[in-house]
């Protein structure tokens, strides 16, 4: 992060998945080639659905962002057919231009921060930068009543995890099971073997003495 998008420019040839979604995270050198990946979308929705027990099927999603991050992620939940998914950014344009790049999906739309909504939803995926310079941005805060609230980012409690626990989030979680899916996913990429995330993710647990609610 934030060079996703570079890394895609870089590649000399890409997987289906990372075509999609223009953006790279993982990249295999195969003699003069380099291979780019996108595992990015497989780690969270390895995360949901098999470690947090989410579904992900008729929910209405918003996602906070439209770079890198956001955009590795959109195919794999439009593809567990979520009702609708709802891009926010604080560049209006890249949201709707993010929206309209995946309609063909999935039921999607682009809008601005400041047109999100007090009505709650059921699933928010914090995509922003927002926990690494310590803010949030200034959004309606009903949208978190009851929803199941995501951070990217891993490792503390971030501001969006605080503001999802002060406007009664019914589960906040951060990137910790994500990151270690989505490593998993480049790992077998590399060498075409799947490890143990269960294990992988217990032993960063306690090797950090892991604070943040999972």
């Amino acid at each position: 992060m934030p060079f996703k998008i570079d890394a895609f420019n870089l590649t000399t040839k890409q997987s289906i998945n990372a075509q999609i979604t223009g953006a790279v995270n993982t990249i295999k050198v195969n003699n003069d080639e380099l291979i780019g990946e996108n595992t990015d979308g497989i780690g969270l929705l390895n995360d949901l659905t098999k470690n947090l027990g989410i579904d992900l099927y008729n929910k209405t999603v918003l996602i906070l962002g439209a770079g890198g991050g956001a955009r590795g992620i959109l195919l794999p939940l439009l593809q567990q057919q979520t009702k609708r998914l709802m891009i926010a950014n604080r560049t209006t344009s890249k949201a709707v231009d993010l929206a309209k790049n995946f309609e063909s999906y999935g039921k999607t739309c682009g809008f601005g921060l400041e047109k999100i909504k007090d009505t709650p939803v059921d699933i928010i995926i914090n995509a922003t930068s927002a926990s690494l310079n310590g803010k949030i941005p200034d959004i309606a805060t009903g949208v978190a009543n009851n929803a199941i609230c995501y951070d990217l980012m891993y490792g503390q409690q971030t501001p969006f995890m605080n503001w999802a626990q002060n406007n009664n989030a019914l589960m906040v979680v951060d990137g910790l099971g994500m990151l270690v899916e989505q490593a998993a996913s480049a790992f077998e990429f590399w060498t075409g073997k799947q490890p143990d995330t269960q294990v992988v993710i217990k032993a960063i647990k306690q090797t950090l003495n892991y604070q943040p609610s999972r």
